[in-house]
């Protein structure tokens, strides 16, 4: 995650956007939240409708474990101070708990 905090006008989106079109050359994938839509025309984006999207965080693809690894990480990206390896570690098994109780 980079954050960008600058004032308007001074070349956010362009850096942006240069360091993603070289991330994703070396074959980098990347995920990007655009609330203006300055990133449609050009990657090849998925256009979310937020009045009608909704992720369900909890729901895998048939692998519970590598889906709490993934999302362990994403939540310590987001919340780096509070989401340390301790946090994490019981997150995945209760994480895995709560699916495989599901799946009974």
């Amino acid at each position: 995650m980079i954050p960008m905090l600058l004032k308007a006008y001074s070349g956010k989106t362009t850096l942006v956007k240069n360091l993603l079109r070289n991330y994703l050359k070396l074959g980098g994938l990347a995920m990007v939240f655009d609330r203006h839509g300055e990133y449609v025309e050009d990657f090849n984006a998925v256009v979310l409708d937020p009045e009608n999207t909704r992720i369900n965080l909890l729901e895998h693809d048939g692998n519970p474990e590598s889906h709490a690894k993934i999302l362990s990480e994403v939540f310590a990206m987001a919340w780096p101070d509070e989401f340390g390896p301790l946090v994490s570690h019981v997150f995945r098994r209760m994480y895995l708990k709560y699916v495989r109780k599901d799946e009974r």
